[in-house]
């Protein structure tokens, strides 16, 4: 194998957004090689996507304020866009996002499954 120089790994790790480790590991196996260390990170990534795609994701917290200011309206917000560009600007339409609204979370008791696999 051939010697892996943080320098490489560092350029490697600029390419990509690969952690430190990950982007040694990956020059390690391809004997240094950045191109083939840039697709040996990719599958890597794919292989573990593909893992957590039975997962549900219906919990968890958004911080989307719509507005960089929260102190502002939208209509106050409108108004300076529209004081800063000249033009009218009109709010046609607007969508709400409910986190988790129509996902069913299955809930499953865990120390019930191990009783019921023993008996």
């Amino acid at each position: 194998m051939a010697e892996i120089s943080a320098k490489l790994v560092k350029e490697l790790r600029d390419q990509t957004g690969a952690g430190m480790m990950d982007c040694k590991k990956a020059l390690k196996e391809v004997d240094g090689d950045l191109q083939k260390a840039t697709e040996w990170l990719r599958q890597k990534g794919i292989s573990s996507a593909e893992k957590k795609v039975g997962r549900t994701a219906a919990e968890g917290s958004v911080g989307q304020p719509y507005i960089k200011d929260s102190s502002l309206t939208v209509s106050e917000l409108v108004k300076q866009v529209a004081g800063t560009l000249g033009e009218n600007i009109q709010v046609r339409r607007f969508t709400r996002y409910t986190l988790g609204e129509g996902i069913v979370v299955e809930k499953s008791d865990f120390a019930a499954e191990v009783a019921a696999m023993t008996v």
